[in-house]
């Protein structure tokens, strides 16, 4: 079963401008793409099993900051011009109730990533909430 995590209103997202959480270990990322549709991924490259939290943003790609592998911000598809191999990212439901977009944490997300990375994203998304408040 599902756990509807609140991410954002979702007048508050720009289209191409990922927001990125984390939920017990686990990066998210909720993305506005094309006709104002919602993406949601765990954002795990599976090049080397390493979370990307937060992850770069190039030309409509979510770029691995350890391995340069790109993957597509509509699809979650390893983009193109991207030099490594790596599968897609996993899809995360998103549903939106009364203007506020939510993700569907599932327990097997957890299950992407070992303990050690889930911990070490667990403490990134503390130093980026303290960014943001000072921010």
């Amino acid at each position: 079963m599902a756990k509807l995590i609140p991410v954002a209103a979702s007048r508050k997202l720009k289209p191409g401008q990922p927001v990125c959480l984390a939920y017990r270990g686990v990066p998210y990322c909720v993305i506005k793409v094309k006709n104002d549709k919602l993406r949601a991924f765990v954002t795990v490259c599976s090049h080397k099993d390493l979370a990307m939290y937060p992850p770069d943003v190039k030309k409509q790609t979510l770029v691995c900051p350890f391995h340069e592998a790109a993957f597509d911000m509509a699809t979650g598809k390893l983009a193109k011009k991207s030099r490594k191999k790596a599968a897609r990212l996993p899809k995360v439901k998103v549903k939106i109730m009364d203007g506020i977009v939510h993700l569907a944490a599932r327990k097997k997300h957890q299950k992407l990533l070992p303990k050690s990375e889930r911990k070490w994203v667990a403490q990134e998304d503390k130093k980026q909430q303290k960014k943001r408040k000072r921010g």
